[in-house]
């Protein structure tokens, strides 16, 4: 049996000048098996929604914001999500680790870092096998690559729009 935890943070509309001033975050786990206790369940997976982008695809049906001057404030308030559902998988073993959004590559190494931190300190992830980042290909550097490398990321998944360069 597999558990999947999904977090979404989501910025919602506010009226204050400088944006919003909560976060509200959405969670829910999937067992397609039906069972709904985390605690009958041996392996887990955690998908971590980040919902910066540079700019808005019309296809994309997620929620995402160009709005990265709350970037910071969004990794700490999901690195404290992640702390307070800690016991939603207690009893159960990561095995894949998704980070998905938006682009999460709008995040540096370091904020990646962090989420990767509190979820190893939230969960076991002793067994963790692929731990993948959704990347924009201009976000990829030899250096950029090598922090993901050291944050614990073993997979990129890549979105190609198309092949024709455009004029």
């Amino acid at each position: 049996m597999k558990l999947t935890l999904i977090f979404y943070i989501i910025i919602g509309a506010g009226g204050a000048k400088n944006g919003p001033k909560r976060f509200v975050f959405s969670w829910r786990i999937c067992n397609f098996e039906g069972i709904k206790r985390p605690k009958m369940t041996t392996t887990s997976s955690l998908y971590v929604h980040i919902p910066f982008c540079k700019r808005l695809c019309g296809y994309c049906d997620f929620y995402k914001t160009m709005s990265l001057g709350r970037k910071a404030e969004v990794v700490d308030a999901l690195c404290e999500e992640i702390a307070r559902r800690a016991p939603m998988l207690e009893g159960t073993v990561l095995k894949t680790i998704y980070f998905g959004g938006g682009t999460p590559t709008v995040c540096t190494a370091e904020e990646l870092g962090l989420i990767v931190a509190a979820a190893r300190g939230a969960f076991d992830c002793s067994e963790v096998e692929e731990m993948t980042i959704e990347a924009n290909p201009d976000d990829l550097t030899d250096d950029y690559l090598q922090g993901l490398r050291s944050v614990g990321f073993n997979r990129l998944s890549i979105g190609i729009l198309a092949f024709a360069v455009e004029d």
